[in-house]
């Protein structure tokens, strides 16, 4: 009798424990890190398919712009991507609005567009490649089918009609009001110990066509540098006030470390090895490119170089038509270091990235050329990258181990300002600045 109690209270254990273990897979599959379900809808820049290659938004004729366009004007963003599957897919895309934080807002799609609320992707070309065949889809919007009619945080999503509305691939973009005044004081640190190496953004808000009430509960303000929202500064409170003038004027919670210029490389053209190039290889199916080998800078002194803050241009010498004649290749990433890293993982980081540390971005080592390496599949451009170094169970990269960081690095600074009146439901984005600092 004893022992049928003792097997049945180690069966209610075993059972508890298991049902906790399933809850705790359950929940990661959700909101884990690693989002388990490539399904999942992530309200950030993803590609939910491996075919899905090349994904930018931009404003139309202006590749290394903000995708940003301004509420009620006509200003349009056009999204663009190629499939590598070969294989022609019934697309469609929808808008989801969001809150400052980048989670779904409380309005229905019928308060945050206007007109038809499903829309197919009907602009697409077939490649014309001799290697590599892909096909490439272009969507612009807004556009006479949907127009969206409240400011803030958006979501374009891509998804695929004929496979139960798989997801295909989610991107970030913005629509700006213009209600108020932002001045910028951005400079060095203001610590001395920092004063080297970390750039400061202190800024005002000056109200304009919008009475703020209560700026310390209903304003919210992002700082990001160079487009990377992985690493943006939020959950800043005004200072001080002046009347109508509102002051955000830290020491530390404002600033960034003012890192290096970009890395870069060009294979605008397989006809030569361009800058940064070491060689290339046109004889195979695929075609290689070498790089020359990078160098660790955590310890050089500053160069000033141009560079695109990390970002990237997709371009062929060889045509004007960029979009379909641009050829894919497979780009080896070499940086030789004396012993490998402990205790964390080396990326290539960088629009290249998705701004994010995808393991196809994670840079190996090789013990017999004492070297990481990578390879990438990328379209023919110019691209701009760096490398992060990522401690382990740590979210927050530390740049500075390989590229180190200086004050003269120029950096592009952007200003956002969300408000959400006592009525709302929604974060309201009613200023949107982008600075270069140092200027050139």
């Amino acid at each position: 009798m004893m022992q049928s109690k003792s097997n049945l209270k180690y069966s209610t254990t075993f059972f508890v424990i298991l049902f906790f273990t399933l809850s705790i897979l359950s929940t990661a599959q959700k909101q884990g890190n690693d989002y388990f379900d490539q399904n999942f809808i992530r309200y950030d820049n993803h590609n939910y398919r491996e075919s899905i290659k090349t994904v930018q938004v931009y404003r139309i004729g202006w590749e290394d712009s903000y995708p940003v366009i301004e509420l009620e004007a006509n200003d349009q963003l056009v999204l663009n991507f190629d499939d590598l599957s070969g294989e022609l897919s019934n697309f469609a895309y929808s808008f989801i609005h969001c809150n400052a934080d980048w989670e779904p807002s409380d309005l229905m799609e019928m308060e945050y567009t206007s007109g038809v609320f499903e829309n197919f992707v009907l602009d697409y070309n077939y490649s014309r490649t001799q290697r590599q065949k892909y096909i490439h889809y272009r969507v612009t919007f807004p556009n006479e089918d949907i127009q969206l009619t409240r400011s803030g945080n958006y979501i374009i999503k891509i998804y695929d009609l004929d496979h139960e509305n798989e997801l295909v691939l989610t991107r970030r973009f913005f629509v700006a009001e213009t209600k108020i005044g932002i001045l910028p004081n951005i400079k060095q640190a203001s610590k001395v110990a920092d004063r080297r190496f970390r750039h400061e953004i202190d800024f005002s808000i000056v109200e304009n066509q919008l009475k703020i009430i209560n700026p310390y509960q209903n304003l919210k303000v992002a700082l990001v540098r160079n487009q990377d929202w992985n690493h943006a500064i939020t959950g800043l409170q005004p200072t001080f006030s002046k009347g109508t003038e509102y002051v955000y004027n830290y020491d530390e919670e404002n600033v960034f470390d003012a890192g290096n210029e970009f890395r870069f490389f060009d294979v605008r053209t397989f006809g030569y090895t361009a800058l940064e190039t070491e060689s290339v290889d046109i004889s195979s199916d695929t075609i290689s490119v070498e790089l020359e080998n990078d160098e660790a800078r955590g310890y050089k002194v500053y160069v000033d170089q141009p560079d695109i803050n990390g970002r990237y241009l997709i371009h062929t010498d060889d045509s004007d038509e960029n979009d379909i004649d641009a050829e894919y290749a497979l780009v080896h990433f070499k940086l030789p270091y004396p012993n490998p890293i402990t205790n964390g993982d080396l990326f290539i980081y960088g629009e290249i990235s998705n701004w994010r540390y995808g393991p196809e971005y994670k840079m190996e080592w090789n013990q017999s050329k004492r070297r990481y390496e990578n390879l990438l599949y990328i379209k023919q451009g110019y691209y701009n990258y760096l490398y992060a170094y990522r401690k382990d169970g740590q979210d927050k990269p530390d740049f500075t181990l390989i590229e180190g960081t200086h004050a003269q690095t120029e950096n592009e600074y952007t200003i956002m300002v969300y408000y959400k009146q006592p009525q709302d439901i929604y974060d309201r984005l009613i200023g949107f600045r982008t600075f270069q600092f140092p200027k050139r």
